[in-house]
């Protein structure tokens, strides 16, 4: 039962942010805090700005996950082998950010005021521009299919930030990390804006899910095979 919070960093001006926060059921009987901050009350969070970012951080992860050693680089499309994780940065451009929508209620799970994801500096961190004191990894999984295991994935456009009051925090589409298989790491604002939608709408109907903290625009393009230069299905 990690929880996750995911901020999309998208090539069309679109980043957004999710996190795995319990149903309202089970938010409502969460007492107190266990080992892990798998249940904590809204009452026991305190307040976190981003430029105390680094020192609000509890990254367990990097403390109890092996890290790649290898020595390639973060962001070549590979199999990563003897490790759990690589230490990656979000690397794509955001010329032009804009905050196009925020969660209050995720943002009170994490600690952040109205005021400061109004902020240049919210604007910026979840654009992308990540301080270099801040460590940033991409996690390496499995997958199955039909009951066959299907080789190794992993976060392929999805950047963890930090884990703060017990949520694991990513920018979703910040750029290439080795599990993109060559694809190019980006999120557009579109499918953005529909996970964000769809997994506040499973929440709020009581099923666990990851929740947006935000959407940010990024200023930038991409090119997709089913979109024309206008943004239209093809």
């Amino acid at each position: 039962q990690v929880r996750y919070l995911h901020s999309v960093c998208s090539a069309l001006p679109c980043s957004a942010a999710t996190s795995m926060i319990p149903p309202p059921s089970a938010a409502r009987s969460a007492s107190s805090v266990t080992a892990h901050g798998l249940r904590r009350t809204l009452a026991t969070i305190s307040a976190v700005a981003i430029g105390d970012w680094p020192s609000a951080v509890d990254n367990s992860l990097l403390r109890e996950l092996v890290p790649d050693e290898s020595g390639k680089p973060p962001q070549l499309s590979r199999e990563v082998r003897g490790a759990h994780y690589v230490s990656v940065r979000p690397s794509v451009p955001a010329p032009a950010p804009r905050l196009v929508a925020y969660s209050s209620e995720v943002a009170s799970s994490l600690g952040l005021s109205a005021e400061t994801c109004e902020s240049d500096e919210f604007l910026q961190f979840f654009a992308g521009k990540v301080p270099e004191a801040v460590p940033c990894w991409a996690t390496s999984y499995g997958a199955s299919f039909a009951g066959r295991y299907g080789g190794q994935r992993g976060d392929g456009r999805a950047i963890s930030v930090g884990q703060v009051n017990g949520l694991e925090v990513q920018l979703k589409g910040a750029g290439t990390t080795p599990f993109s298989r060559r694809f190019d790491g980006r999120a557009v604002l579109r499918s953005s804006v529909r996970e964000f939608l769809a997994s506040e709408a499973m929440h709020h109907l009581g099923v666990p899910t990851t929740r947006a903290l935000a959407v940010v625009a990024s200023g930038d393009t991409v090119q997709r095979a089913w979109y024309d230069s206008q943004g239209r299905e093809r």
